[in-house]
């Protein structure tokens, strides 16, 4: 806000899951040193999980850090609201966990409160990215978008998982196109038309 710009994967793209989901449960999304020092410790772990097999000591230290400073910030909160009776997520938790499973605990709620921000950290934030390439390499794909149907609309948000350079995918599903982007027609058992 106040630069007149704005760098869409950094300032949207990385810090909107994080912000949705800490006003699920019932966080300070509006917090920006707290949203940052999530996203940052979610980093770290998602380093551990993208390397695990090759079990690097500073990769796995800095792992263990994050996940101690994680429980930290958050268990005083998963702890503050044991009793289930607010109609945040992190509340909801603690009700639903005790009517499945009876016994639930701390650990457990704080386990899917570090899901819940693991979840959104990656793949989440790759689609929000994908979607604003496909947007800006595409001016036309906006007012298609707005004057679309339903179908259209779901075909975009479909491919927006994808990887930038899968054209071929993207323009089967965003056009129905069944050729490639060289003009080509796919086979009709072509693995891109089973997407």
């Amino acid at each position: 806000a106040g630069r007149g710009k704005a760098e869409l994967v950094d300032d949207i793209a990385e810090t909107l899951p994080s912000r949705v989901i800490a006003s699920t449960l019932g966080l300070d999304w509006q917090d920006d040193a707290f949203i940052e020092r999530c996203k940052g410790l979610m980093k770290q772990l998602n380093g551990f999980f993208n390397n695990i097999l090759t079990k690097d000591k500073a990769i796995l230290d800095a792992a263990t850090a994050a996940s101690k400073e994680f429980i930290r910030i958050l268990m005083p909160v998963v702890r503050e609201r044991a009793d289930g009776k607010g109609d945040d997520l992190i509340s909801m938790i603690w009700r639903g966990g005790r009517e499945m499973f009876g016994e639930w605990n701390e650990v457990d709620t704080f386990a899917q409160v570090r899901t819940m921000f693991f979840a959104g950290s990656d793949t989440t934030t790759h689609a929000i990215a994908n979607a604003f390439y496909l947007l800006l390499s595409n001016p036309d794909w906006p007012a298609k978008l707005r004057a679309g149907d339903a179908k259209e609309l779901a075909a975009f948000v479909r491919i927006c998982p994808l990887q930038p350079d899968d054209q071929r995918h993207i323009d089967l599903y965003f056009f129905g196109r069944v050729d490639d982007t060289l003009g080509n027609p796919l086979a009709a058992n072509d693995p891109a038309e089973d997407i």
